[in-house]
């Protein structure tokens, strides 16, 4: 008999349903005798009729039997032990990385209540450039450098090796300065030049330009730290008290910026760094003046209206101005908010008349100490930060709180603003621990107008606000 013939008579080839039937019983059986080993440990025969595979032999970790598509028991369709290895190995580096995100946070967390500035100029401090290697050889002309945050900048910038131009209305006490600067550093007397500035004298800022571009050809800093703040209520505060501080704070720090500028944009390079505040981010009972100067120069202030998503943007001048000089990269804008700092600023600051003085300016031991401050702005300069905030907390939380939930910062403002009028008027001090414990004892309360707020729009209170 031929192959052919034999072909054509074997089951597999006949096309009669009959045939087609037992085919497919025939692969059903073998599948199921391959999936239930005997007890010996080889494959048992081809059993007549489907039946469960008995219970004492069952696949090892297989589980309970159960019959699978088209009678198949479902061991026909389990994972193998490769795939079962391949998913423990997801759920183990899926749950290395959750691990290594909580522990992210929680380093973060710990920096920030360490924290004596924001967490981009703590990063900077930590693996950003040096001082030392950015700042050295260059002339930096600092305003306000008779005292305070712009006298201890001086003397660091001495001992960096930079030229300084020393200006404040006050002759005797830039001379001071400039002796104790050639004592504690390498500079000589022409690597230094004093030059009296009255800020409010404007029509003076040119030739004074041009005197520090004769002297050592080009300026490589501008530091506007010349201001002055203020102390007192508005409604017992001449109007004049305002025009004074818009003077120096705004009109003269622009006014000097605009004679310095030119010679940047001639040379494409330059850094100018103005030395705002806090209070330039939130603002303060006693202060309204001072704090509107400083939202005049920098502020980016975004307020929340309801979940709307709506928004209005308040822009200050130095932001405007780095979005015009976009052109030249080596022109670097920048803004330092400082907050409470050991110095004599509120010494010399505005009360409700030009001619009164403050009579107690109560303790300094609270506030942050000079030397730091100056050190985070150096650090800020030499890696070229578009804004910094310099303080300690609980004010450096306040700022956050402020710039990003200012309905929870117009709270604890309403909460702390009393407060802080009445210690003024007892010639007390705003301390850190004061702050401490009225935020702790206020928290629920903010939590449960955070909630009303939210849900039924501002206050008309703060709507008049805004």
């Amino acid at each position: 008999m031929s192959n052919t013939s034999h072909r054509r008579r074997s089951p597999l080839f006949r096309a009669d349903p009959v045939g087609k039937q037992a085919q497919e019983a025939g692969l059903e059986q073998s599948l199921y005798s391959e999936s239930c080993p005997g007890q010996d440990g080889r494959r048992t025969a081809p059993l007549p009729q489907q039946r469960p595979c008995p219970a004492g032999l069952r696949t090892p970790g297989r589980g309970r039997q159960r019959p699978g598509r088209r009678g198949l028991p479902a061991t026909a369709f389990s994972l193998g032990p490769e795939q079962d290895a391949a998913s423990m190995s997801w759920d183990l580096l899926l749950s290395l990385l959750l691990a290594c995100a909580l522990a992210y946070l929680g380093v973060q967390l710990v920096r920030f209540v360490r924290a004596d500035g924001d967490l981009t100029l703590m990063w900077a401090e930590w693996q950003g450039r040096r001082p030392e290697w950015e700042l050295s050889d260059m002339v930096v002309w600092v305003t306000g450098a008779s005292s305070g945050i712009g006298e201890e900048l001086v003397y660091q910038l001495s001992k960096l090796g930079a030229s300084l131009v020393l200006s404040s209305r006050r002759a005797n006490e830039l001379e001071r300065v400039k002796n104790k600067c050639l004592e504690i550093s390498n500079l000589k007397e022409k690597d230094i030049l004093v030059l009296p500035l009255d800020l409010t004298d404007r029509s003076s800022h040119e030739a004074a330009t041009k005197t520090v571009l004769q002297k050592f050809g080009q300026i490589d800093i501008l530091v506007n730290n010349g201001g002055r703040s203020q102390r007192s209520l508005f409604v017992e505060t001449n109007l004049d008290i305002y025009k004074e501080i818009m003077e120096i704070n705004f009109l003269g720090t622009i006014s000097l910026t605009k004679c310095v500028l030119p010679h940047m944009i001639e040379r494409k390079q330059g850094k100018i760094v103005t030395v705002s505040s806090v209070m330039g981010i939130t603002g303060a009972p006693l202060a309204s003046g001072y704090s509107a100067s400083k939202h005049a120069l920098h502020v980016i202030n975004l307020r929340s209206h309801c979940f709307e998503g709506q928004a209005s943007s308040f822009e200050g001048f130095f932001n405007s101005l780095r979005s015009e000089l976009t052109t030249y990269p080596e022109i670097t804008v920048m803004v330092i908010c400082p907050g409470p700092v050991q110095s004599n600023i509120v010494h010399n600051a505005f009360t409700e008349e030009i001619s009164k003085k403050i009579e107690n300016p109560g303790e300094q031991d609270y506030k942050m100490a000079t030397s730091r401050c100056v050190r985070l702005m150096l650090v800020s300069m030499a890696n070229d930060l578009k804004e910094a905030w310099i303080s300690e907390q609980p004010y450096l939380s306040f700022c956050y709180i402020g710039q990003y939930t200012p309905t929870w910062a117009w709270l604890l403002i309403d909460k702390l603003g009393p407060r802080r009028i009445d210690n003024f008027k007892s010639a007390l001090v705003w301390s850190c621990v004061f702050f401490s414990i009225v935020l702790q004892n206020n928290i629920k309360n903010l939590l449960v107008h955070k909630f009303y707020y939210s849900h039924s729009c501002l206050s008309p209170e703060i709507n008049l606000a805004i």
